[in-house]
């Protein structure tokens, strides 16, 4: 039996389908790690309407720790919110 494609709506009238760095990685995702999620969504999953990639809060937090919050963290953004974690 063979599968008859349908159409996938237009992007604007169906929700966002993607990926978040919290999910997996809570406050201490890495560049590395979302271009490897982003490559492998463009690769499996984008034909199929996943086309959003997400970088949670705090990735630039230096003290992050996986799900969870560090009271006070330190502020590591330059004046046009670029992450400066070394």
């Amino acid at each position: 039996m063979t599968r008859s494609t349908r159409p996938r709506p237009e992007r604007h009238l169906r929700p966002p389908m993607g990926w978040n760095s919290w999910d997996c990685y809570g406050t201490t995702v890495t560049e590395e790690e979302v271009l490897a999620n982003a490559a492998f969504m463009r690769d499996h999953l984008l034909s199929h309407g996943w086309d959003t990639v997400v970088v949670d809060i705090q990735w630039y937090e230096p003290t992050a720790r996986a799900h969870g919050y560090n009271p006070d963290a330190p502020v590591v953004l330059d004046g046009h919110g670029r992450s400066c974690r070394p």
